[in-house]
């Protein structure tokens, strides 16, 4: 790799000169500033980042921390989020935690010695102890958590999630109702559940839980742990899956059954991923406002960065909606 050294010999000036010329903070003579450019040119130079971080207190770089890259959701926000922080002059190192707390904690002692400006932190679960040392030390804003440790949180609003998507299979006249809730353990999950409920209760529904399927793993897993709800006299006609991949283990389901959906079975997801517009008939799904999200986000991050005040422990919610595509119908007359 050239050094700065290299170039200031190169263009007959001292090291200094060439690097206040580069940070634009010397005034020279114009024969002088294109000698040390076209030393630069000629021998590639490439600035030190870290150097220049340490010279200006500024990287211009985020970390992201997820929790797991394979996980459909995360890909989408992560995309946005690079996008968002590009036009505001900086650049994302990827972290994905392959759902470990403890890669969580060496990522953060490691995005702290590469000097990032910040980090936008989309935690595993809901344990904080390893959060904890970083706060007021490292500019952090949470997503799609809330948690009480002084940081700013930034969610969708999920009990808002769980009773739009129970409202709408109850105003097409479904009174049996299977609820698909995945295995993981997030208040996330409770708050969708709650607002489930909440529309179950105020359309005189009271035997919900009877249809309610808890700790499914994957979508492989829904067509094996719904088929005997489906094989029943009064089977359910509609169910609601807590994310949309579990909705396509749905599918599966009523595929194996002989059931049509919407006819037999409607279905409604959660997180409107991008392959569930092309599920026949497209799937229902409540989406996730993940780039408001990601721009309020970002917004108190950069705040952050440029008051130096320290975080503002706040929980911010943003509203989603219900995309309606064609797997709900009328629930059938038998």
């Amino acid at each position: 790799m050239v050094s700065i050294k290299e170039v200031a010999e190169r263009a007959g000036v001292s090291s200094s000169t060439v690097s206040r010329i580069l940070a634009g903070k010397l005034a020279v003579k114009e024969e002088t500033r294109e000698r040390v450019m076209r030393a630069v040119e000629d021998l590639d130079y490439k600035p030190s980042l870290m150097a220049k971080s340490l010279r200006s207190g500024e990287s211009r770089l985020l970390g992201f921390i997820i929790p797991n890259i394979e996980r459909p959701f995360y890909p989408k926000v992560m995309k946005h989020l690079e996008e968002l922080a590009y036009e505001h002059g900086y650049s994302i190192i990827l972290c994905d935690a392959s759902e470990s707390t403890e890669k969580e904690s060496e990522f953060l002692h490691t995005l702290t010695g590469l000097r990032v400006d910040g980090v936008v932190f989309l935690p595993t679960k809901e344990t904080t102890d390893h959060i904890r040392p970083f706060v007021g030390k490292l500019p952090i804003v949470v997503i799609n958590r809330k948690f009480d440790i002084g940081l700013p949180c930034v969610l969708g609003d999920d009990y808002e999630g769980g009773y739009s998507a129970g409202m709408h299979l109850c105003r097409l006249g479904h009174r049996r109702i299977s609820c698909i809730i995945d295995n993981r353990k997030r208040n996330y999950n409770l708050d969708r559940y709650e607002g489930f409920c909440r529309a179950m209760r105020e359309n005189g529904i009271l035997d919900y839980e009877r249809y309610v399927i808890r700790g499914v793993r994957t979508p492989e897993d829904v067509p094996g742990r719904i088929r005997s709800l489906l094989e029943q006299p009064d089977r359910p006609t509609a169910v609601f899956a807590f994310d949309d991949t579990l909705a396509y283990g749905a599918y599966q389901a009523a595929h194996d059954l002989g059931l049509k959906v919407p006819e037999d079975l409607s279905i409604v997801g959660y997180d409107d991923l991008p392959f569930s517009r092309y599920m026949i008939p497209p799937l229902d799904s409540y989406s996730v406002p993940y780039k408001e999200i990601n721009k309020v986000a970002l917004n108190l991050l950069l705040e952050e960065i440029r008051d130096k005040k320290g975080p503002s422990p706040a929980v911010f919610r943003v509203s989603g909606e219900l995309i309606v595509r064609g797997s709900a119908a009328k629930a059938p007359e038998k």
